[in-house]
């Protein structure tokens, strides 16, 4: 349900380095303000990355002002191998008790800063704040790129934009902003959905020991994650009037549910999937008004197989009134179980004999209905936990006034 945490909090200079001074950390330079020095060695207890953040900006922001410079530490969490819950290399962690994880942390962080009075205060969770939070379902389906190949051609988030994983098989889409073509990858959230075993053997990730035994539990393995970032942390603490931003207010399974659902439903809609043929005859059984209408709908999306739209090119090609009309028809259509996007007879050359397929919104329904069907997901180190970005002067004051 969840595979990964960050947490962040405020630190003075004398533990900042006392820290510095006990471990091995290789420093990043960020820009002319900000430095950060990093530790990967306790992986091993759930703590995938331990960062020391040094920001010696003379800002302009008056409560923070006179604290420069400004020390913080942000701790990258794998919760299932901190409680224990990995029973195979490979784990997801699930709701359980908050106390367990504060004792584990507790346990952890002691072990790191050596039982060190002065440093206790490093070892209570609940004095960090929560940066992010990476809810996520992965299911045993029996073909994962036909998924993929779906997914590629459905909706977007509204300011999001697709991308490759950087490897095949593979659907990224990014919430927030994108500016010069390049991706602003921190906005308020990002969705990865990919075929697990594909991702294991994709180039960028030789070298990272995986076995056979991995290998073969990650087949055909389709992973849906929502990575939930500050913006929105802050956003759910405000919907919800949590009263910080304390991991124990986010470990909650209908968070969970509500996220993966909604932006699911958002890129996908919640109806399955068909072939081209039957889609028509279920728009004929239902008995639209407009029956000639939506028919005219799903032959400009799948009935040219050298020239497919996705559905958002589709409606980008509409003029103002039509796209607002063909958005209320599409979602008449998914409100009846009648996805536009069909099942090809080919994929790369490869036929398809598949004729009906589970929409992956009623398999992260199924999920947690039953919690049963999870299977494992990867807690080694993605290169994506190892990227720095440098804090703004918002996030400084943000995380001042958060913490003090």
């Amino acid at each position: 349900m969840i595979h990964t945490v960050e947490l962040s909090k405020q630190i003075d200079n004398d533990t900042f380095n006392q820290i510095l001074s006990a471990y091995f950390f290789h420093g990043i330079k960020l820009n002319n303000y900000q430095t950060n020095f990093i530790c990967t060695d306790f992986s091993n207890q759930g703590i995938n990355k331990i960062t020391l953040c040094r920001y010696d900006k003379a800002g302009d922001h008056e409560p923070v002002k006179q604290y420069r410079p400004y020390y913080s530490i942000l701790i990258i969490l794998n919760l299932a191998k901190l409680i224990g819950q990995n029973d195979s290399s490979i784990s997801l962690y699930q709701i359980c008790d908050f106390n367990e994880i504060s004792d584990k942390f507790r346990e952890a962080m002691s072990s790191i800063t050596s039982g060190d009075i002065d440093l206790q205060k490093l070892c209570d969770i609940e004095s960090y704040t929560t940066r992010r939070i990476d809810f996520c379902c992965q299911y045993k389906v029996e073909n994962p790129q036909l998924y993929i190949h779906l997914l590629n051609r459905g909706r977007f988030p509204s300011h999001g934009k697709y991308c490759n994983m950087g490897y095949e098989n593979s659907c990224y889409i990014v919430g927030g902003k994108v500016e010069d073509g390049k991706i602003i990858k921190h906005g308020s959230i990002t969705i990865n959905i990919y075929d697990k075993q594909a991702e294991m053997k994709a180039p960028k990730n030789h070298g990272k020991g995986y076995t056979a035994v991995d290998l073969s539990e990650a087949e055909n393995v389709l992973r849906v994650e929502v990575q939930a970032f500050r913006r929105k942390m802050i956003y759910l603490k405000d919907k919800y009037n949590y009263p910080d931003r304390c991991l124990e207010n986010y470990l909650n399974a209908n968070l969970a549910k509500e996220l993966l659902l909604g932006y699911i439903k958002e890129i996908a809609g919640a109806a399955d999937y068909y072939t081209h043929r039957t889609l028509k005859q279920k728009v004929t059984k239902v008995g639209f008004n407009d029956e000639l209408k939506k028919i005219k709908i799903l032959n400009d999306l799948n009935g040219n197989a050298k020239n497919r739209p996705t559905l958002r090119e589709y409606i980008g090609s509409q003029s103002g009134k039509e796209r607002r009309n063909l958005k209320d028809t599409l979602k008449a259509m998914d409100d009846k179980g009648i996805n536009p996007i069909a099942i090809p007879n080919k994929i790369g050359g490869n036929i398809t004999s598949v004729r009906h397929l589970r929409s992956v919104y009623s398999l992260i329904e199924d999920y947690f209905a039953n919690k049963g069907s999870t299977v494992p997901t990867d807690d080694r180190l993605d290169e994506e936990y190892l990227l720095e970005e440098a804090m703004t002067d918002d996030e400084i004051e943000e995380d001042f006034n958060q913490q003090k």
